[in-house]
């Protein structure tokens, strides 16, 4: 497809030349262009699982799904999402079942995802290549510097303990 981006621009620019088109309008047909080569297909993202976030500490609203676009896979947070602020928000997969996951033990054995970039509103993380989901039963949004587990949810339907 990026040969098929690259023609429609030369076609674009031979068509400014031609017919003088405006700025505005060579720009919208580039840009058309590279959407052409690098379409952002629904088909291409895989939902591999989904849930609601429970509250442990703090009232939370919201879900997530966990999606495969090609070879990396995303925590998608939802647009609804919310939760109190914290000075140290972390998002965590953890080995322990939603029920039997607490501030204390929530980082014990449990891969650091990534830092959450906000406390409300959709986000987008990427989950680091090599981490294998099936190790692990909950998703977790936890403050590392108080050490308070503010919100978890079930993976992959893992509701034991609970």
């Amino acid at each position: 497809m990026a040969s098929n981006a690259g023609r429609i621009v030369s076609v674009a620019i031979a068509m400014n030349r031609s017919f003088r088109f405006s700025s505005l309008l060579t720009v919208t047909l580039v840009a058309s262009a590279f959407l052409l080569a690098n379409p952002a297909r629904a088909s291409d993202q895989v939902t591999l699982d989904q849930g609601r976030w429970t509250k442990k500490t703090y009232s939370v609203s919201g879900s997530w799904k966990i999606v495969r676009e090609g070879d990396k896979r995303f925590l998608v947070i939802s647009g609804d999402f919310r939760t109190k602020n914290g000075p140290d928000l972390k998002v965590f997969l953890s080995p322990r079942a939603l029920g039997d996951v607490t501030s204390r033990n929530a980082t014990r054995d449990s891969r650091l995802v990534s830092r959450l970039p906000r406390h409300k509103g959709a986000q987008r993380i990427e989950i680091p290549a090599g981490v294998d989901l099936a190790q692990y039963k909950t998703v977790l949004i936890h403050c590392k510097k108080y050490s308070v587990l503010f919100t978890a949810s079930a993976l992959n339907g893992n509701q034991s303990g609970s």
